[in-house]
């Protein structure tokens, strides 16, 4: 009978342990999407919820995170040809190079930055020994089809890195 209480408390202390206090994932990435919060969340174990890839030899930044549940997603992109992706503030304001995206597949809408809806990235803290990225993000963005906008604020990310 010991024994059984011992196993039962070594098991409760380990899902005590283990389980989050808000109850939320924790893939790296929050933001708030129109004032609510918005995390990223992924049931096929293939895919990841959340990711950064520094490209084209770190002159680019892709940030993605998507919500498998709700089918929806926010990206982040930043391409600075011939200049190395560093510490500091990224003006997102185009829906190219300097970019904050966001899609809803339920209505076929996908928001963009560009002129009159824009934001910032800023890249915190770069670590190449364990190749993580840490940052904070805000945006607002329009989707011309359905003349609306979404405002992306309180945007987080602390997430491992992979080199293309």
């Amino acid at each position: 009978m010991t024994k059984l209480y011992i196993a039962l408390f070594a098991c409760l202390t380990l899902y005590l342990a283990c389980k989050k206090s808000n109850n939320e994932p924790d893939s790296g990435f929050k933001c708030k999407l129109n004032g609510k919060t918005w995390r990223p969340y992924n049931d096929d174990f293939k895919s990841q919820e959340a990711e950064i890839h520094l490209l084209n030899n770190g002159q680019e930044i892709f940030i993605r995170a998507s919500n498998s549940r709700s089918r929806e997603g926010v990206g982040i992109g930043v391409y600075t040809p011939g200049i190395l992706i560093v510490p500091g503030k990224y003006t997102l304001k185009s829906k190219t190079h300097f970019s904050g995206s966001y899609y809803r597949d339920a209505t076929h809408e996908s928001f963009y930055t560009q002129s009159g809806y824009e934001g910032v990235l800023e890249i915190l803290k770069i670590d190449t020994i364990k190749s993580r990225i840490s940052g904070t993000f805000y945006f607002k963005a329009y989707d011309e089809t359905s003349k609306s906008m979404v405002d992306v604020t309180n945007g987080e990310f602390d997430l491992a890195f992979v080199r293309y």
